[in-house]
């Protein structure tokens, strides 16, 4: 296209037109400066001429003319008219890129003929041919140059009109996209969309309620709509959302005719001139999480009142049950008493006589009366920990552990049992002889299964501590456990060896869950078969004002 255009725009100058246009160049070449400055002088309050250069990518109107005059004289001496053509081409669809008029590009050349007139009089004052010659092919130049400008900056135009009606029109089509798309969810969303005015005017809605007519609710006032309690919190709400421009949530009801709703609502400002004008409000129905809401805060209350009924029930079966092992427990002594005394009489008066069978039999009544005896202390033991009241002291735990150690060891029954404490551990604050039964527990177990060992190694010391309690545990190396049986440990009566590998009753670790849960804390076991166990028990921090 560019070719074809160079081809129609090639100028067709006689013999006599092409001496008059060099007749011009030669002395357009000659007075090039003096002809740039009355130009320059001309157009200096011209902002047009600085701004074409500018597109034109030339630093100074200087280079434009060395470039513009170089490219004049190969056209016309050469007879090469594509380049100057080219270059007249780019500065018309530059004028048409830049937006400006095509009357200022007429002014150039006014301005230029202007400059160039006095210097072609002056310079041939007498020679009126050479004059009238240079004159002719001014003008004819010229005319030339603003042909090849004018049509470049006509069909530019032309191009840009028809690029920005194309965009227009895809512009109208996306616009258009948009719109529908919009309208669609607008329309269908299940959300309520409606806008207001400063007086609350309800201006416009998508879609209503059932049972509820949209003419019914445009142009009402929405606070009428709102339950009376409600109003005035609302009301301050979105006088919010007008004065401050912030967006606002709130939630609330409406009796329809189908029953009570809930629903969720976000208002946001919306501006005209720099002021919010209305309020776009989004309603979502929320009526159903409402109502699950409710149906599990009732479930909530009935469950937490069958509890707390299940528990006064439990706690009075438990207390009856204490009571009942606490009278049992202790009416049973005497009746053991009796048992025992007799037998141990017709032990002194008729155990001479006795064959090997009958003295065993009579020493296992004895055994028997012992065991129950250590049973019945040990459940009045368990029964009185959880009725007793507690009386809480400050005092250290490894002080009290290494009393207990002494008297268990006090008979010699133990000479080659060790305890390591590893200090420092923490003071505690709890019933001091509830925790002494602990450890009167604790370390007469691990005495207990390790006595088969040829030394014994009892540890005790911190395990972890925290924000809020400290962990202490109780190390041996005996027997141990399998620990798929740990979940049976604490329970009252369970024993997880036979009285023939070691005595027991199966209530001591029953006793030490009991205290520690009386004082808020935890106790388990940890333990490898024949590489001995672990006892952790943790007990509140000291706080530090408390400290």
């Amino acid at each position: 296209m560019i070719h074809q255009l160079l081809e129609d725009l090639k100028p067709e100058f006689s013999v006599s037109d092409l001496s008059d246009v060099e007749a011009y160049i030669l002395f357009n070449d000659r007075f090039k400066e003096e002809i740039s400055r009355g130009l320059k002088e001309s157009l200096k309050n011209n902002p047009v001429l600085n701004q074409l250069l500018s597109k034109l990518n030339l630093s100074s109107p200087k280079m434009q003319d060395e470039q513009s005059l170089q490219l004049q004289k190969e056209a016309v001496l050469s007879n090469n008219w594509s380049s100057y053509t080219n270059h007249l081409l780019e500065q018309g669809a530059t004028y048409a890129r830049m937006g400006l008029s095509f009357s200022e590009w007429f002014d150039v050349l006014t301005a230029y003929r202007e400059s160039a007139y006095p210097l072609i009089m002056k310079e041939y004052p007498r020679d009126t041919v050479r004059a009238i010659q240079i004159l002719m092919g001014t003008d004819k130049f010229l005319d030339y140059s603003f042909k090849a400008i004018a049509h470049a900056y006509f069909m530019e135009s032309r191009k840009i009109i028809e690029e920005k009606t194309e965009s227009e029109e895809k512009s109208l089509i996306a616009k258009r996209t948009s719109e529908e798309r919009l309208r669609a969810i607008y329309e269908n969303t299940s959300d309520y969309i409606f806008m207001i005015d400063r007086n609350f005017k309800i201006l416009f809605i998508n879609h209503t309620a059932p049972g509820i007519k949209k003419k019914d609710v445009l142009g009402a006032n929405m606070l009428d709509l709102q339950p009376p309690e409600s109003r005035e919190l609302i009301k301050e709400k979105l006088e919010q959302v007008f004065e401050k421009g912030n967006t606002m949530q709130y939630e609330t009801y409406i009796h329809l005719p189908g029953g009570t709703s809930f629903f969720q609502s976000s208002a946001a400002p919306v501006y005209s001139n720099s002021r919010v004008s209305h309020v776009a409000i989004i309603s979502r129905d929320i009526t159903p999480q409402k109502k699950a809401e409710m149906e599990i805060r009732q479930l909530n209350e009935q469950l937490e009142k069958k509890v707390k009924e299940r528990t006064v029930r439990l706690k009075a079966l438990n207390e009856e049950l204490e009571g009942f092992s606490y009278s049992v427990s202790h009416d049973l002594r005497a009746p053991l008493r009796a048992i025992n005394g007799y037998t141990h009489i017709l032990q002194k008066r008729i155990g001479d006589r006795l064959d090997k069978d009958e003295t065993r039999y009579m020493q296992a009544v004895v055994d028997s009366v012992d065991k129950m005896g250590h049973l019945i202390d040990d459940l009045l033991t368990f029964s009185r920990m959880g009725k007793t009241r507690k009386s809480e002291s400050f005092f250290n735990i490894g002080s009290l552990a290494q009393k207990v150690f002494e008297e268990l060891c006090a008979p010699g029954d133990y000479p080659a049992a060790d305890l390591l404490i590893h200090e420092p551990l923490p003071p505690v604050r709890a019933d001091r002889e509830m925790i002494r039964q602990v450890m009167v527990n604790l370390l007469s177990n691990a005495l207990k299964f390790s006595s088969g060992n040829p030394h014994t190694l009892i540890e005790i010391g911190l395990a972890s501590e925290s924000e809020s309690e400290n962990v202490f545990y109780v190390k041996d190396n005996g027997a141990g456990f399998e620990m798929e049986y740990a979940h049976k440990l604490f329970d009252i009566f369970q024993r997880l060896h036979s009285d023939d590998e070691f005595e027991g009753t199966g209530v001591g670790l029953a006793i030490v869950q009991r205290i520690i849960h009386r004082h808020h804390g935890k106790v388990w076991g940890e333990s490898t078969p024949k590489e001995g166990a672990t006892f952790y028990f943790s007990l509140p921090k000291i706080s530090t004002h408390e400290k």
